[in-house]
């Protein structure tokens, strides 16, 4: 009798099958994250003597990664980052809070070639400070104090 001859093609070709859908849905992830080689993480220190609130969260180029939290508290900090979404691309984004005196607007941006740059602007009743990160993979402290 040869019956267990025919079985070994049929279980090689479910075996074949099945490792290629699994090395398929395994390599998934790793095609749609491809395109991070540019990311900023931005982190907010909240040295104010008031909560702040998130009034906008704007990524203006790429993709977000995660976003902030609607308030800060006083001696507290939180943070977002977002990431390039396209080959070659870069990552953008500006965040506005509710602060003493009006709003403070946060903005940063990593292009894919070429020097990052971060800015604050706020008003007279607060200072704002930031490190000048430059690598790839950047991650600016954004303080507040005031």
């Amino acid at each position: 009798m040869s019956l267990p001859n025919s079985r070994f093609p049929v279980l090689r070709t479910a075996a074949a099958s099945a490792l290629a859908t699994a090395a398929l849905a395994a390599g998934l992830p790793g095609v749609a994250h491809a395109y991070a080689d540019v990311s900023v993480k931005v982190v907010i220190r909240n040295n104010t003597s008031t909560t702040i609130n998130l009034l906008k969260y704007k990524v203006i180029e790429g993709a977000s990664v995660t976003g902030p939290t609607s308030t800060i508290s006083v001696s507290s900090y939180d943070s977002a980052e977002t990431q390039s979404d396209m080959k070659g691309g870069g990552t953008s984004g500006a965040l506005n809070y509710r602060v003493s005196g009006g709003t403070a607007v946060l903005r940063w941006s990593n292009p894919s070639k070429g020097a990052n740059k971060f800015s604050c602007t706020v008003p007279s009743q607060v200072s704002c400070s930031f490190n000048n990160d430059q690598r790839s993979n950047a991650e600016v402290t954004f303080t507040l104090t005031g």
